[in-house]
């Protein structure tokens, strides 16, 4: 599952995408669906990584995951990667958690508010 935390990234600009490109074309409802559907996704694999991160033992628990080289110039170079630790996995639940319920919480709440179309771009 580490190998996915990836995702934990891609899904919610997914979502973000979708939303952007189809949104004037599809319903207050869908739109909504689809951003609370991204984020719990992200939830998802983010409860899967703790749950893999649980059968390791010790210093197992600490992993970085190198996606690509962001910066190179010469012998220097930045990469893009995750670290994936207790701390960091933690702190990703909380916020893909409450982010989940703040956003259906919000599908909801703007739920009949004539401005919401306003939000279609």
């Amino acid at each position: 599952m580490i190998d996915f935390a990836w995702l934990l990234l891609a899904l919610p600009v997914a979502g973000l995408l979708i939303n952007l490109t189809f949104g004037s074309r599809l319903s207050k409802s869908a739109i909504g669906w689809i951003a609370s559907g991204a984020v719990m996704a992200a939830f998802a694999v983010a409860v899967g990584i703790f749950v893999t991160l649980l059968g390791l033992h010790g210093e197992e628990r600490i992993i970085t995951l190198h996606l690509w080289e962001w910066i190179t110039v010469g012998s220097f170079t930045v990469p893009m990667a995750l670290l994936i630790d207790p701390l960091s996995i933690t702190m990703t639940l909380v916020v893909t958690g409450v982010g989940s319920l703040i956003h259906i919480y919000a599908m909801g709440y703007m739920h009949g508010d004539e401005r919401l179309s306003l939000i279609h771009i």
